[in-house]
């Protein structure tokens, strides 16, 4: 099983600490290993799954934003329905 990103957040610097001792444990008992060259502790920012999470929550990735807006006018119904698609999914996480 490969995990492409895993999550720890926390209110605090400790707290922090704590939750990644936790989970550093639990990757220990499942006999899984984590490459340090693709580790990030502490970050204020991170992209995850096409949305940035941050300390102020989770909003739409920029770079997406600007694929919509750059997003060509469809010339099919296929096409319509891929653009509805894409707009509809992001409508329901940023509104």
């Amino acid at each position: 099983m490969t995990f492409r990103r895993i999550l720890v957040h926390a209110s605090t610097y400790t707290a922090a600490l704590n939750n990644l001792c936790t989970v550093f444990e639990q990757i220990a008992k499942a006999n899984l290993r984590l490459n340090p060259a693709k580790c990030s502790l502490f970050r204020r920012q991170t992209s995850f799954q096409e949305h940035v999470v941050s300390e102020r929550g989770v909003s739409t990735d920029p770079a997406k934003v600007e694929a919509v807006e750059k997003w060509p006018s469809p010339t099919s119904s296929a096409e319509v329905r891929s653009f509805l698609g894409l707009a509809s999914y992001y409508n329901r996480r940023v509104c």
